[in-house]
């Protein structure tokens, strides 16, 4: 991302743009290049600006909500796999999860569960009013 901004100031510096604003038109600029390297510099911008728009449209993507929760997701199942295959308990811990990354109406956990989401939550409450402003945003759903 940073070579590709470099890129763009760099282009930008080769149209030798300035601002100079007259009486009729506060919002003139003159271009300085010479007229037989505008096209190509133009161009180069174009070419710049489609890049850096690709680079944001990509991480959008990575970051959207959908996906970092089907990361979620996909991590609990393996880890619940790996749980399984090992021959550890895991009801308990996979009803948790379903209830925090999807609750609905009279779903059910046992009551040790129940408290050890409980305790979960009072703990990271406490750590976060420790650490103040340098604790972790917690993730929220869009």
């Amino acid at each position: 991302m940073r070579s590709r901004l470099l890129a763009l100031v760099d282009v930008c510096r080769r149209l030798k743009l300035r601002v100079k604003p007259t009486d009729d038109n506060p919002y003139a600029v003159i271009v300085g290049c010479e007229r037989q390297h505008f096209p190509r510099h133009l161009f180069d911008l174009a070419t710049v600006l489609k890049d850096l728009e690709e680079v944001d449209t990509q991480s959008e993507r990575l970051d959207h909500p959908a996906l970092t929760e089907a990361r979620m997701k996909m991590a609990l199942d393996a880890t619940f796999a790996w749980m399984r295959a090992k021959g550890m308990e895991f009801a308990d811990a996979r009803a948790m999860a379903d209830f925090i990354l999807s609750p609905s109406e009279g779903q059910k956990m046992s009551r040790e569960a129940e408290k050890a989401l409980r305790d979960v939550v009072s703990q990271r409450g406490n750590l976060e009013r420790a650490m103040g402003a340098a604790a972790a945003r917690p993730f929220r759903r869009s």
